[in-house]
C-alpha cells in the first residue's frame, strides 16, 4: 500500500520510533491536542461573532433583554441544582475507581498510586466536561436574543 515501502516494510513503525512510553503517548495524543486546540479556537471565533451581533436594546426592543436575562438566570439555576447531583455521583464513582485501581486491581502491579490516577483523571475529565457544559449553555441562552 501507500504506507509501505517497495519491500513490503511500513514507512513508520511507532513501536521503533522510542521504547519509551512518555514519548509514544505524546505521539499518540498530540493529534488529539490539536484537535482539542482547533475546536477551543473555533468556539472563541463563534462566541466573539455572537457577542457582536445586535441585541434587544440595539433594536428598541428592551423587552427580548429582559426575556433574554430570565432565560438566562433559569438556565444557570438548573445547572447549579443539575451539578450538586452530578458532584455527587462524580465523587461515588470517584472513590470506586481509587478503591477498585489501588486494592482490588492495580495496573501495574507495584505501583500503588493506580487508584489516585485513575479517580484524578476521571475528575478532571468530570471537571472538564461540566465546564464545557456550562460554557455552552451560556452560549447557548446568549444565542436566544
Amino acid at each position: 500500500g501507500n504506507w509501505e515501502m517497495d519491500d513490503g516494510t511500513p514507512l513508520i513503525e511507532l513501536w521503533k520510533v522510542s521504547t519509551d512510553n512518555t514519548v509514544l503517548l505524546v505521539i499518540c495524543a498530540a493529534p488529539l491536542l490539536a484537535l482539542g486546540i482547533m475546536s477551543l479556537i473555533f468556539v472563541c471565533i463563534i462566541t466573539v461573532t455572537l457577542r457582536g451581533k445586535p441585541v434587544g436594546r440595539d433594536i428598541d426592543s428592551e423587552r427580548l433583554d429582559y426575556l433574554a436575562q430570565k432565560v438566562k438566570s433559569g438556565s444557570i439555576a438548573f445547572l447549579k441544582e443539575e451539578y450538586k447531583f452530578l458532584a455527587a455521583y462524580v465523587l461515588v464513582w470517584a472513590i470506586i475507581l481509587f478503591v477498585v485501581f489501588t486494592f482490588i486491581k492495580r495496573i501495574v502491579e507495584d505501583d500503588h498510586f493506580d487508584g489516585v490516577r485513575c479517580m484524578s483523571c476521571f475528575i478532571v475529565g468530570a471537571l472538564l466536561s461540566g465546564g464545557a457544559g456550562w460554557f455552552g449553555m451560556t452560549v447557548a441562552t446568549d444565542g436566544n436574543v
